[in-house]
């Protein structure tokens, strides 16, 4: 099914390499201390649907995430990943929803879900900003939301609401200036029988040592898509993104992830149960500091 000219952010072409970003701010804060990888993984059954947290110990605040679809093939998708910010406590929570086919099946297997958080104490000016579409039976949602007053993206998120399965995740990414984060959705093959929308998600802060962006991107064929970028020396990962060019809502991301050392983010994506017929090319960012 194509879904070409209904994109709401068009893409330009996208190079098989590796690319870094280094923000330079006038008066850097100190780098985040006592940083933490943190993981918790569903239990294996057959729901359509299903949430996942970790929450981060009582003294450490949520910076990123990412979460891993596991069992399911093709036909569960994550469609919401976000740092969660409350008064008793942080968390990163991740969404995944069974995809529904144009016939009204789906998958009906068994299959679960991980949600990974990257946590450390608070850094300067660490604000949680949020920002929502309008909502609608459009194929295709997009918002960007903006750090203030000078500070810095470290983290980000991306939720379709409601989360049915009706409609997939595509960009969830800061960009390379690192001052806001967008996130773009589209719908399935199976049209939302319901109004939806996006929300997008950012972790801002007082700019922090050795803020870099770096982005790597898979070739752009029509095959399933695995693709991951490092950190440069000496720095760690604090927060994650993906983007896809362009399936339209025929490929979504399954699984975007941090090593467990924090220097290294990793991207699957997959085209959906009937394929994408042009080719395409998936992009993963990884947001890196000392």
């Amino acid at each position: 099914m194509s879904r070409v000219g209904r994109r709401l952010v068009s893409a330009g072409a996208l190079v098989v390499l590796t690319s870094g970003v280094a923000v330079s701010p006038a008066t850097p804060a100190a780098a985040v201390p006592s940083m933490v990888f943190v993981t918790a993984t569903s239990p294996v059954d057959t729901r359509l649907g299903r949430t996942q947290v970790v929450h981060c110990p009582a003294d450490r605040r949520i910076l990123g995430g990412g979460g891993y679809v596991g069992g399911a093939g093709r036909e569960v998708v994550i469609d919401t990943m976000m740092p969660v910010s409350t008064p008793t406590g942080d968390y990163f929570e991740v969404n995944a929803s069974a995809t529904t086919r144009a016939d009204g099946t789906g998958f009906r297997g068994e299959w679960f879900l991980v949600a990974y958080g990257i946590c450390g104490r608070a850094p300067a000016g660490l604000e949680y900003v949020s920002a929502a579409s309008a909502t609608g039976f459009e194929s295709t949602h997009g918002v960007s939301v903006s750090c203030p007053g000078g500070k810095r993206v470290i983290g980000v998120g991306g939720e379709v609401t409601p989360a049915f399965g009706f409609a997939v995740l595509d960009d969830v990414v800061p960009v390379t200036t690192l001052t806001s984060v967008r996130v773009t959705a589209f719908e399935t093959e199976t049209d939302s029988p319901v109004r939806w929308g996006v929300k997008a998600h950012a972790v801002c802060a007082n700019p922090i040592p050795g803020l870099t962006l770096v982005s790597a991107a898979s070739p752009g064929d029509s095959a399933d898509k695995t693709v991951g970028v490092s950190c440069p020396t000496g720095t760690k990962v604090h927060g994650l993104g993906a983007s896809l060019a362009p399936p339209l809502g025929e490929a979504a991301i399954t699984a975007l992830y941090p090593s467990q050392p924090l220097d290294h983010v990793r991207l699957e994506a997959r085209e959906d149960f009937t394929r994408y017929a042009g080719n395409w090319t998936a992009r993963v960012h990884a947001i890196c500091a000392t």
